[in-house]
């Protein structure tokens, strides 16, 4: 029987990389169904695979109309916290990964993470960003945030050029130009003593800086304004622990 193009392309991709990817991320999928359901699943598959498609309109809305959605999306804050943990758990065996190793390996596991995650523009800028990093620690180099930013930004252009009219793409970049130059001076304006308010008002200053620099986006793309997103991240924040708190009790 002859043998279609369309076929023939749905035939090679199982065994390309991007493939073998798509296939782990669909078995961690349907593990995840085994173990959640409800709005628990659909979170749960947002925070840990950027897989979207069993939130619910509701939730959907909720989190879109108070600025929320960015927490519901595999970012940078997600890239970070992986590379700590690989590299801290690394660390606990010092006769078998030396510091060099351990930090090489946990650059290798965010970069198998966000391949796993869907390799979205925000993950991958996030993943790049923080290879850079550790690689000038490897080397005793001193870098640059904005420098970092834009090698980040040339190198997903390089692999794919029609990435600069992805909205996540420009929503990413843009907070993070609001995260470098926005954040230090906005954070700088209130002095706070306490512990845990000064933690609540560093985090309200990154939701400010974010939010100035992306509004622009915000308002040509989506036509609305999140006008509680100040007080709406402080409980996203709140509700994903308690979602991180029930996948733990599931496994």
């Amino acid at each position: 029987f002859p043998v279609t193009i369309h076929q023939r392309v749905d035939l090679g991709y199982n065994y390309t990389i991007s493939g073998f990817f798509e296939r782990w991320r669909t078995y961690l999928s349907k593990s995840m169904e085994v173990h959640l359901d409800g709005i628990f699943l659909g979170v749960a598959k947002a925070l840990i695979l950027g897989d979207k498609s069993d939130l619910d309109q509701d939730t959907v809305r909720v989190f879109s109309n108070t600025g929320s959605m960015h927490v519901l999306a595999v970012s940078g804050m997600h890239i970070g916290m992986f590379l700590l943990l690989f590299n801290a758990i690394f660390s606990m065996f010092p006769k078998w990964f030396s510091k060099r190793s351990a930090l090489l390996w946990s650059i290798a596991l965010i970069w198998i993470y966000g391949a796993l995650s869907g390799a979205s523009p925000s993950v991958m800028r996030a993943v790049i960003m923080f290879s850079i990093l550790a690689f000038g620690q490897l080397f005793y180099r001193q870098q640059h945030s904005v420098n970092n930013l834009f090698l980040s930004a040339i190198v997903l252009f390089f692999i794919d050029p029609y990435v600069l009219f992805d909205i996540g793409f420009q929503l990413t970049y843009a907070a993070m130009f609001g995260l470098i130059f926005l954040y230090p001076e906005i954070s700088s304006l209130v002095r706070i003593k306490n512990k845990w308010l000064h933690m609540g008002w560093e985090g309200t200053a990154v939701g400010l800086a974010a939010t100035i620099t992306t509004t622009p986006l915000t308002l040509f793309w989506f036509y609305q304004f999140p006008n509680y997103f100040a007080l709406a991240n402080i409980g996203v924040m709140v509700f994903g622990f308690f979602v991180l708190v029930e996948i733990g009790r599931a496994h």
